[in-house]
């Protein structure tokens, strides 16, 4: 009697966002080229590097929120099958991608939030693009929403403007923003470089547990590894403007393979009496002047004479991990 066949393997789920080769310009200035990434619902992905590595960019592009001068002059960036990367602005409101589809927790909350509107006149904005339009719905929607991010007394918070608020709690408002409009991805820009130590943890767990509870995916961006082990499930390491390495958070904390991942996880203090921090040499090069060959290869220990002269693709090397280098498949098996 022959054994039944196994059953068929479910098709992975499709990229709530799938980005491939992304260029971004500034006049003639490329800043991002061939920026390679994807994230699912209920999946966090982190972008972590240095400051000026792109991540910042990278977003602000998805996003539509270039500065002026700023373009997307390759590849596409798509949002549950649709490709809204050469989208105009005009277009990206109508279809309403940013605040409706596409939620934004920004850098530093008293920049990002409007000092003229209180903060139940910002919610109600991003409210109304669920469709809600009666006062009284939205006002106990709206506080609904801060008493879930753990704003106390939201029912007064809701008529208070951002400089009445502290920090932890403006950050907690924002949140709270960008939610309201149920989006499908939920991108938070290091978002807690402007709060306290003792306040960060607390905002991270909160963004943490709310993309699962609503099961969104998400993308943060960050430059700490502590941020990345707590929060992401995968992890895209960015430098020069490209995604050098991409793995889950564990192969790379683990098992850190690009030469640049390598050295920023060297970097971080251990925490043992008297040890040495083994720091990065020379620092992230200029857009417009990023060296030949792979960008990374003037700081690298491991750089070839060959590295100076042929650019790496961004390529599968063994055990599934992506890898932006010339020596990928050697440093792949490096046990």
């Amino acid at each position: 009697m022959k054994a039944a066949p196994a059953p068929a393997a479910a098709p992975a789920e499709p990229p709530v966002l799938a980005v491939d080769g992304l260029a971004v310009r500034y006049g003639r200035t490329e800043v991002i080229s061939d920026v390679t990434l994807s994230v699912r619902r209920g999946e966090a992905l982190a972008l972590i590097g240095e400051s000026g590595s792109g991540k910042s960019v990278t977003v602000l592009a998805v996003t539509g929120l270039l500065a002026r001068g700023g373009a997307i002059s390759g590849g596409t960036v798509t949002l549950d099958g649709e490709e809204i990367g050469r989208l105009s602005e005009r277009e990206r409101r109508r279809r309403g991608l940013l605040g409706r589809r596409v939620g934004m927790i920004f850098q530093n909350p008293s920049r990002a939030l409007d000092p003229v509107c209180t903060v139940g006149q910002q919610l109600n904005e991003a409210l109304r693009l669920t469709g809600l339009a009666d006062r009284a719905a939205l006002r106990a929607r709206g506080a609904e929403w801060l008493r879930h991010v753990g704003l106390p007394d939201p029912g007064e918070a809701l008529d208070r403007y951002p400089h009445q608020l502290s920090g932890g709690q403006r950050q907690r408002a924002m949140i709270a923003i960008a939610l309201a409009s149920e989006p499908e991805l939920l991108i938070a820009d290091e978002p807690t470089t402007a709060l306290d130590v003792t306040i960060q943890a607390q905002v991270l767990n909160l963004i943490r547990g709310m993309q699962r509870e609503l099961n969104l995916a998400l993308i943060l961006v960050t430059h700490d590894f502590g941020v990345v082990a707590a929060m992401a499930d995968r992890v895209a390491v960015m430098y020069g403007g490209q995604v050098v390495e991409t793995a889950s958070v564990g192969e790379i904390i683990r098992t850190p393979r690009h030469p640049y991942t390598r050295a920023l996880l060297r970097s971080l203090p251990t925490g043992a009496p008297g040890a040495r921090i083994a720091a990065l040499a020379g620092s992230v090069p200029q857009a417009g002047a990023m060296p030949s060959g792979c960008h990374f290869h003037p700081r690298c220990p491991l750089a070839q004479p060959r590295c100076a002269a042929v650019a790496p693709t961004f390529t599968m090397a063994s055990h599934g991990r992506l890898m932006r280098c010339l020596r990928a498949e050697e440093l792949a098996d490096d046990r």
